[in-house]
Parts: structure tokens; C-alpha cells; sequence
């Protein structure tokens, strides 16, 4: 079965799951979006809420960038919704 995930639902299968989430994320789709939000939020923990401590952060980046890259991503241009 096919899914859409967005960042925050990554996010929470990457934590909830860890690496048995790459059989779920070969199988989903994500908007290209979800990177930069995927960014932002891990800035967010680290630096304004001081949940995670810098090596931390880069280490679930690179998980999660590595995760991205077995889903299939969609590319949304701004002439496909007519503006």
C-alpha cells in the first residue's frame, strides 16, 4: 500500500519505527517541501528548544535525507496549478 507522507508524519514513523521505516518509505510518496520542513523542525529541536544537541540533530538528518531518497518525491510547479 501506498502512502503520502508529509514531514511531520516522517518524523514521527523515522522516531516511533527507527530503521524498519525504510520498508514503509519505499512504498510512500512525499512533496518536496518535506525536506526544508524536515529542516526547519530539527532546527527548531536543537537550537530554540534545546532538545537535541547538534550531533544529534545531524545524525537524524541524515537518516531521515537518507529516507527521503528511497521515497518517491512529487514536484509541484507553480505553472501545474495554473498561477
Amino acid at each position: 500500500m501506498s502512502y503520502l507522507l508529509d514531514s511531520s508524519s516522517i518524523l514521527a514513523l523515522a522516531r516511533k519505527l527507527g530503521g524498519r521505516v525504510v520498508d514503509l518509505a519505499k512504498e510512500s510518496f512525499t512533496l518536496s517541501l518535506a525536506y526544508y520542513e524536515i529542516g526547519n523542525a530539527l532546527w527548531k529541536e536543537c537550537s530554540l528548544l534545546e532538545r537535541l544537541s547538534v550531533d544529534e540533530a545531524t545524525k537524524i538528518l541524515g537518516f531521515i535525507f537518507s529516507l527521503l531518497n528511497v521515497m518517491r518525491t512529487i514536484h509541484v510547479k507553480d505553472s501545474e496549478l495554473g498561477l
